[in-house]
C-alpha cells in the first residue's frame, strides 16, 4: 500500500514595503515510506507574486498562472518559494472578520509512485510598511514553529 504524502497549513508575515518585506518560504513534506517527492504549487496568491527561489535565495522567475500546478524544484532537501507582496497595497496590514490572512496560496506533494497529499494553505499577513536596517528571512517549517533568522 502506498500512503500520499502530508503537508500542513503554514502561516507567515511579510510587510507591505516589497523591497523590505519578501518572505521565503520553505515548503516541505513528509512521506511515510520515504519516497521522493515532488512539492506544487497548485494556487497563487491573489495580491503578491510568489517567485521560484533557490536554497542561497535567490529569485528565480515570477510563477504565472499558466504554470499550475507548478513543479518547485528541489536543491538538496529544500523546496522554496519567496512572497513578493504588492507594494504599498492600499489592503496591507488588513485582516478581515473571520480573522482571514490577507493572501493565501496553496501547494501540495506527490510522491513518486504517484500518490498526492492533500492541498494545504500558505496563509501570509501582510504588515504595514516599516523601516529597518536590515532584511529578515521568514522561513516557514512544516514540522516546527516559524522561525525568524535575521
Amino acid at each position: 500500500m502506498n500512503y500520499a504524502p502530508s503537508v500542513s497549513d503554514l502561516a507567515v508575515t511579510a510587510t507591505a514595503n516589497a523591497a523590505d518585506g519578501a518572505a521565503t518560504i520553505e515548503l516541505l513534506a513528509s512521506d511515510e515510506e520515504c519516497d521522493a517527492m515532488t512539492v506544487q504549487v497548485t494556487a497563487l496568491p491573489m495580491e503578491g507574486r510568489l517567485y521560484l527561489c533557490s536554497c542561497f535565495n535567490v529569485w528565480t522567475q515570477p510563477l504565472t498562472a499558466a504554470m499550475l500546478p507548478v513543479d518547485i524544484p528541489a536543491v538538496g532537501d529544500c523546496t522554496r518559494v519567496v512572497y513578493e507582496p504588492a507594494a504599498n497595497s492600499p489592503r496591507s496590514g488588513d485582516v478581515d472578520v473571520a480573522g482571514m490572512a490577507f493572501d493565501s496560496f496553496r501547494f501540495r506533494a506527490k510522491d513518486v509512485k504517484g500518490a498526492v497529499s492533500r492541498e494545504a494553505t500558505v496563509a501570509i499577513t501582510v504588515g504595514r510598511c516599516r523601516f529597518t536596517a536590515s532584511k529578515p528571512v521568514l522561513k516557514a517549517r512544516l514540522h516546527s514553529a516559524l522561525e525568524i533568522i535575521m
